[in-house]
């Protein structure tokens, strides 16, 4: 019984060590979004991967429904094929021109399949991004994506964010008048005429982009998770940009001077790890320990144990039994006296000179 409560009281010690490391192990919810935003700002605020351009043909696929682009094409806009990063297959944007060339307008769009066995589909996102660069390298742009308004911009590139509620035809006049605000301080429209233009315009714009992130560190401040995280920037914001500057310095090679992921759980697990080893161990070994061989008594012989029987020793010799009612050895004959002529060798009569 005392052994088993040892026990019992030994593997609850564990537990509680193990649960007071889970608390000290930072949140995985934190770290899962911190995670999801550093890969968002690699795909497409670092991103300088090359852009390939699909033009509209046969072979393209045609979104589900595409509010969008139907408003887009309604405006006198020109469809003219999709851009999407070298190799990627699911995402891609469809790319119309405008007035005259000095808007262009992306659609996102996706491909999936609902079932493994259904067939693909493409979905069109309903947001809405209008484009317009300068002649001297900037550009300006309106958007209803809702990460528009968070991420910090360069100076080169003006970006406004726009409720997703307004149909094109007022987002255009939005980003017209803000285009004509800086025609008026001599920065003109530069006209796009083809899908291979919009291409060379995407790769400096994201140049653009990527250059400012790097300054930043390469990840994301304070200011750009308040403006994600505007109600509850109190309580998980503060983490995730917690892990968000944790992930970027193991990235550099100094997460483990600043905190290795998982070190309390990790240090629980070594400091109960060889207690628990050697208290298994530990009943063998007392066991073992328990009566030393010298002080073991010898084993009986099978001779003593059956006593009146026969048997043999281990050099082979047969062994009689011992019995209490066994008969006594007899006793040895009396001496026999000498006669004459053993006591005279040579033969001769007592009687003879």
């Amino acid at each position: 019984m005392a052994d088993l409560a040892l026990s019992f009281s030994f593997l609850l010690g564990c537990l509680l060590v193990l649960v007071l490391a889970q608390r000290l192990e930072p949140d995985p919810t934190a770290r899962r979004v911190a995670r999801a935003l550093l890969d968002y700002t690699r795909r497409h605020l670092l991103a300088e991967s090359p852009v390939s351009a699909t033009a509209l043909g046969p072979q393209s696929p045609e979104p589900t429904e595409a509010p969008r682009l139907a408003e887009l094409i309604a405006l006198g806009f020109r469809l003219e094929g999709d851009l999407a990063e070298s190799g990627g297959r699911h995402e891609f944007e469809r790319v119309a021109l405008g007035h005259a060339g000095t808007v262009v307008a992306l659609v996102y769009c996706e491909r999936h399949r609902p079932w493994p066995w259904a067939a693909e589909r493409v979905d069109a996102s309903a947001d809405l991004e209008l484009r317009t660069e300068l002649q001297d390298g900037s550009f300006v742009v309106t958007s209803t994506h809702t990460t528009a308004h968070a991420f910090l911009t360069p100076r080169a590139l003006e970006m406004e964010a726009a409720s997703s509620s307004l149909d094109a035809q007022t987002l255009l006049s939005i980003h017209c008048s803000r285009v004509e605000a800086r025609a008026r301080d001599g920065d003109r429209a530069l006209a796009i005429h083809d899908l291979g233009e919009v291409a060379a315009s995407t790769r400096r714009l994201r140049a653009l982009r990527a250059e400012h992130r790097r300054e930043l560190g390469g990840g994301l401040t304070r200011d750009e998770l308040q403006r994600l995280h505007p109600d509850g920037f109190a309580e998980s914001g503060q983490e995730i940009y917690a892990e968000i500057q944790t992930l970027l310095a193991q990235e550099r090679g100094e997460g483990e001077a600043i905190r290795g992921r998982g070190w309390p759980l990790q240090v629980a697990t070594a400091l109960l790890a060889a207690p628990l080893l050697l208290f298994l161990a530990l009943p063998d070994q007392v066991e073992r320990e328990a009566v030393p061989e010298d002080s073991r008594p010898p084993a009986e012989s099978p001779c003593e144990e059956a006593e009146g029987e026969d048997c043999t020793d281990d050099a082979g010799a047969e062994i009689r039994g011992r019995s209490d009612t066994s008969t006594p050895p007899a006793s040895p004959e009396p001496e026999r006296a000498a006669t004459p002529a053993e006591r005279d060798p040579r033969g001769d009569a007592p009687g003879r000179n």
